[in-house]
C-alpha cells in the first residue's frame, strides 16, 4: 500500500502542474475578436505561391521602390498601349485635280513642316472618268532622309457607271514616313486616256519631331 501511495503522489503533483500551465496559457491567449500585434517587423517567408484576394474597393500599398517582375511569356505578352502620346500631332489633308482628255497622269503636292516627320496611317481616293474601259491608279511618293521610296499605291475598285462615266473608290491603311519637304500624290490611268478624269485623295496620320 505504501508503495502505491508513493507512486501516486508524484503523478498527482505532475497533473496539478500541467493544469496550472494550461489555465495560464488560456488566460494569456488572444481572444478571437482581438488584433494580434507583431513587433520588430520580422521576416515572413510565404511558400507555395498562395492566392491573395483583395476585397472590392481595397488597395495594396508598396513602400520604397521595389522591383516588380512580370512573368508573361512571348506567347502571352503583357498588352501595352500608347495612350494619347503628346508628341504626336494629328495631320490630315486632301487634294486632287482634273486630267483633260488624252492626258494620262497628274499629281498634287503638300508640305511637311520643317523639323517634322509625317507618319501616314490612312489614305482614300475617289476617281471619275468620263469614258468607259480605263483603269485608274493612285500612289504616294515619300522621302526619309535622302531615300526616295514608293509610290505606295491606294487600290481602286470600280464602283459603278453613270452614263458614259466610270467611278472608282479605294482606301488603304498604311504606315508610311516622310521627312520635312514635299509629298507627291500621283494619279494615272491607262491608254487611250480618253475623256476628262477627276481625282481626289484624302490622307491622315500624325507628325512627330525629327530626332
Amino acid at each position: 500500500m505504501s508503495r502505491l501511495k508513493n507512486y501516486l503522489l508524484p503523478v498527482a503533483a505532475c497533473m496539478i502542474f500541467v493544469s496550472i500551465l494550461i489555465v495560464t496559457n488560456i488566460g494569456n491567449a488572444a481572444p478571437p475578436d482581438k488584433d494580434v500585434n507583431v513587433i520588430n517587423t520580422p521576416n515572413v517567408n510565404v511558400v507555395n505561391s498562395p492566392t491573395v484576394h483583395l476585397a472590392p474597393g481595397g488597395s495594396v500599398g508598396i513602400a520604397g521602390t521595389p522591383n516588380v517582375a512580370v512573368g508573361n511569356t512571348e506567347a502571352n505578352p503583357v498588352p501595352i498601349r500608347d495612350v494619347d502620346n503628346p508628341a504626336r500631332q494629328p495631320f490630315q489633308t486632301v487634294g486632287g485635280g482634273q486630267l483633260p482628255a488624252l492626258t494620262c497622269g497628274s499629281s498634287f503636292t503638300f508640305a511637311v513642316p520643317a523639323n517634322k516627320r509625317l507618319v501616314i496611317e490612312f489614305a482614300s481616293a475617289n476617281v471619275r472618268i468620263q469614258a468607259i474601259g480605263q483603269i485608274a491608279e493612285v500612289g504616294i511618293q515619300t522621302t526619309v532622309g535622302l531615300n526616295l521610296s514608293g509610290p505606295y499605291r491606294v487600290p481602286l475598285n470600280r464602283t459603278g457607271t453613270v452614263g458614259s462615266e466610270e467611278r472608282f473608290e479605294g482606301s488603304q491603311q498604311m504606315r508610311v514616313y516622310h521627312d520635312t519637304g514635299t509629298v507627291f500624290v500621283g494619279f494615272g490611268r491607262t491608254i487611250p486616256c480618253a475623256g476628262i478624269a477627276d481625282f481626289s485623295v484624302s490622307i491622315s496620320g500624325y507628325l512627330v519631331d525629327l530626332p
